[in-house]
């Protein structure tokens, strides 16, 4: 007994609203995307590097006093990098930090993008509020 098995191209319309939706928020935000994929455009500066992770806004506001007292506390070498994982936290952030912290979204909670995120930053030290 043969089986044939035919694979039809999809049209356009019946691609889910929701699809098209995820992936033009993707194109949109591509930093972001790539940054919860666990990659990064921005460069590893050479030293040590403290992450500091705060999920929500108040756990930013719970996480500054904390950054701030490792930037007083170490000296230029020391690179603070703080994660996120919601896009307000990021906007009211983004700009308002000093020059030695780098701001960026977590990865995803899986293998690939947590190993690649580990990989690329090599932090010496994690703290998660």
């Amino acid at each position: 007994m043969l089986i044939e098995l035919r694979i039809m191209p999809q049209s356009a319309s019946s691609i889910p609203l929701s699809v098209v939706k995820l992936a033009w928020h993707a194109w949109r935000q591509r930093d972001t995307t790539l940054q919860r994929l666990g990659l990064s455009s921005i460069k590893r500066s050479a030293g040590p590097l403290i992450w500091l992770h705060a999920s929500t806004v108040a756990e930013c506001a719970v996480a500054l006093p904390v950054l701030f007292r490792c930037l007083l506390e170490y000296n230029d070498k020391v690179h603070i990098m703080l994660t996120v994982a919601c896009a307000e936290a990021l906007k009211l952030l983004q700009g308002a930090l000093p020059a030695r912290v780098i701001l960026q979204m977590v990865p995803l909670d899986n293998p690939v993008s947590a190993t690649m995120f580990m990989r690329h930053w090599r932090p010496q030290v994690g703290i998660l509020m």
